[in-house]
């Protein structure tokens, strides 16, 4: 399966480089007393790299922030995939609560799969259990970009399967305009059938519904950027042609070491002349993320590429010879990124 198409901007490779789990995150959809194979009340703890384990995950919140995820070869994933195999038949031959049933299953053994995650969202969509999809898919886009239309489609029997049941979706969304729970399942299925103006309008009645729905705020900002306060300027004074010029602002020289710090994470990041990096972060309490790969710059725009991780953007801004701070592309509005101070030999 393809997953990534719909990645409206909200850079949701950013868990994968070992940075950006959760700004706080708060699910205000999720709730305790709803029948769950995970505790959707924290991100995903989607594992990109090999770690080894001897144990099963379960649904209990320590173990599922755990980075550690069975290897591709492990009985636990054979078994995982199995079952979720069942649950996309099951799915395709429209038993929704049986393909719900075995698709949790799976992600007791699996986890971090991302995708599995989302079909369960699908199921509870098919089902009418917008509340439940709601949960599921608000946790799942903070941390993945979620499927192509291509993707979705082909996991029903006819598309006209599908649109019954979209139709349903907004025909609950026009009877219940403050349901934000259903007005979040809409906008996703807008985003991933390409309909961004229609998301757009659902993302707008979510964030009035629900203020405290980050997630779709994000979404809404990077689908309509928040409009900029105009300012009006103010004509300067002639200067005498021998006038020494003005001083530009801070400049930094990326290369070299640079070293920061946020919420107990720790990051490294090596720069080299030829424009090659070495990114290593080391999130509060998971393993250490090293990435490595090609730096790009246009302005005050960076692109860190790499083969294995895809490409992180970032806006950078000098603080002067020695420092820059390092703001994630998607990020909130109000988020201060990353401040990189230069590591100094001795």
């Amino acid at each position: 399966m393809v997953a990534g198409a719909t990645a409206w901007g909200l850079n949701a490779l950013l868990p994968s480089w070992g940075y950006d789990y959760g700004y706080g995150y708060s699910n205000p959809y999720y709730s305790e007393s709803v029948t769950s194979a995970y505790n959707y009340s924290q991100p995903i703890a989607v594992s990109t790299y090999d770690t080894p384990t001897d144990a099963a995950a379960d649904s209990t919140s320590d173990q599922q922030t755990a980075a550690a995820a069975p290897s591709p070869e492990s009985p636990l994933t054979t078994e995982a995939y199995q079952l979720f195999d069942q649950a996309l038949a099951a799915f395709k031959e429209g038993d929704y609560a049986n393909a719900l049933q075995l698709d949790r299953q799976a992600i007791q053994k699996s986890p971090q799969d991302p995708v599995m995650h989302e079909v369960a969202a699908l199921c509870m969509f098919a089902s009418g259990d917008y509340s439940g999809a709601a949960s599921v898919l608000n946790n799942l886009l903070t941390v993945a970009p979620g499927m192509d239309w291509t993707t979705m489609i082909g996991l029903y029997s006819g598309i006209d399967v599908y649109t019954e049941q979209l139709r349903a979706l907004e025909s609950r969304c026009r009877q219940k305009t403050d349901d934000a729970a259903a007005q979040f399942v809409l906008a996703y299925h807008y985003l991933v059938a390409g309909h961004s103006k229609a998301a757009v309008s659902a993302l707008k009645r979510v964030v009035k519904a629900q203020p405290g729905d980050q997630v779709a705020k994000r979404m809404l900002d990077a689908l309509v950027p928040p409009p900029t306060e105009q300012t009006v300027e103010i004509p300067k004074p002639a200067q005498p042609a021998d006038a020494p010029a003005a001083e530009a602002g801070p400049t930094t020289d990326l290369v070299g070491n640079w070293h920061a710090q946020r919420d107990g994470a720790v990051f490294e990041l090596s720069i080299d002349e030829n424009s090659q990096f070495t990114w290593k972060a080391t999130p509060k309490g998971k393993p250490t993320v090293t990435l490595a790969g090609t730096l790009a710059s246009a302005g005050d725009a960076i692109l860190l590429q790499s083969k294995d991780q895809g490409t992180m953007a970032a806006e950078v801004k000098s603080g002067g010879a020695d420092q820059f701070q390092f703001i994630a592309a998607g990020s909130p509005t109000d988020d201060k990124g990353l401040q990189f101070a230069r590591v100094k030999k001795g």
